[in-house]
């Protein structure tokens, strides 16, 4: 067994039998001394991997974080990796640092004469220079401005793409590829897009983008995954889904996965929050025929939807310059309409999800009335009444 399937067994038995493998207990499992899987875990929580241990070193995957694939063999490859790595600093790199990452990093086992010699070849093609005991990129070498034919972008965009199935990217490569993606398929109106956000734009956590990228990316090809999946501290399971898009829930700052369900069910909504490992399984499979993520999300409030859209009518008072954060907040939505009156404003809209839309309700104190539906104005009067008496019950 190689270190990493060691690294991925480890993970997944960690977060399927959640407080009953020890150190010493897994080292039997796997055939191998405890001294190499407590460097194992190790070298996970630096890739982001954290890991909880009971009274009886009884272990529980806490976080999940990204595992990094092995480069390959190619010494050009390897010389790329090297090289992203001395550019991460301004600085540079001493050779004990490029010694010691590369043996945290990547899974094969490279020696250090190995090593050595990627590095003198760098300084022969003149990619790096030396300055004292630091490696640096040299900047002659830097390109100021790329422009690029269509062709090129697309060609550009494919290697981005198989670069980071040999190694994680560093951020600016992310950004180069993102803007690539949104250049190569502009115009391109028989593509459909496989994420959806819900009004703001997101802030990125590291593993969630690595999970994003590479749930778009399934999605786009259409591959199936593979996902390690635990809701609260149940046991983690595996399951083989259909990947049909990611969706951005603002309101709760949450990005869920999108899967194909079984013929006439409705599609099915996983956390990221709640992905331990995501790999994807080399098999395709159909996309179901006139399935568009941004429609089947149109009344949508949030990721969970009803059977039929729900009328509401909505009066937000002029209260705290709330008018303007509801006209902000709802510039989104395509089938929200906004009436300005003295008061403020009224809002109408067909709704999936009241128990979403209430809670965002709520969040507007006294400059909101729900004016229908019954239920929906029932709901926020009962939310209301059960805050009004907390506060009595610590007054008294």
């Amino acid at each position: 067994m190689s270190k990493a399937d060691r690294k991925r067994d480890l993970i997944v038995r960690i977060a399927k039998e959640p407080w009953q493998h020890s150190v010493a207990s897994l080292a039997e499992v796997f055939g191998v001394d405890a001294t190499t899987i407590a460097r194992d875990l190790k070298q996970l929580s630096e890739s982001g991997f954290s890991f909880a241990a009971n009274d009886s070193g009884r272990l529980y995957l806490s976080q999940s974080g990204s595992l990094r694939q092995a480069p390959a063999k190619d010494p050009i490859i390897r010389q790329l990796e090297i090289l992203r790595f001395v550019a991460s600093d301004m600085e540079g790199k001493s050779h004990g640092e490029i010694v010691k990452w590369y043996a945290s990093h990547c899974d094969l086992e490279i020696s250090e004469r190995t090593l050595e010699r990627a590095i003198k070849e760098l300084r022969q093609k003149d990619l790096v220079v030396q300055e004292g005991e630091k490696y640096k990129v040299n900047p002659a070498k830097v390109v100021s401005h790329l422009f690029l034919e269509a062709k090129e972008k697309a060609l550009l965009l494919e290697a981005l793409a198989l670069a980071e199935g040999v190694a994680p990217l560093p951020d600016e490569a992310k950004s180069v590829a993102t803007l690539l993606k949104r250049l190569v398929s502009k115009g391109e109106s028989n593509k459909r897009s496989p994420v959806y956000v819900h009004g703001r734009s997101p802030v990125y956590d590291l593993t969630v983008s690595n999970f994003c990228r590479q749930i778009e990316g399934a999605a786009r090809s259409q591959t199936k995954l593979r996902l390690l999946y635990r809701k609260l501290d149940e046991p983690a399971s595996e399951r083989i889904v259909k990947p049909l898009g990611l969706v951005y829930y603002w309101v709760l700052d949450k990005w869920y996965l999108v899967t194909a369900a079984e013929a006439g069910a409705p599609a099915k909504t996983y956390s990221l929050d709640h992905i331990l490992l995501c790999e994807e399984t080399g098999e395709n499979f159909e996309r179901p025929q006139g399935f568009e993520l941004k429609e089947h999300f149109k009344h949508a409030w949030g990721i969970f939807r009803g059977d039929e859209p729900t009328a509401v009518k909505v009066r937000f008072r002029d209260y705290f310059s709330v008018p303007q954060r509801v006209r902000e907040e709802l510039s989104h939505r395509e089938t929200c309409q906004l009436t300005e009156t003295e008061e403020g404003l009224i809002m109408t809209d067909r709704v999936q999800g009241l128990e979403e839309f209430a809670v965002w309700l709520r969040g507007f104190g006294p400059a909101v009335e729900v004016i229908e539906p019954a239920e929906l104005r029932q709901k926020v009067v009962q939310e209301l009444r059960r805050t009004l008496a907390g506060y009595e019950e610590g007054e008294a």
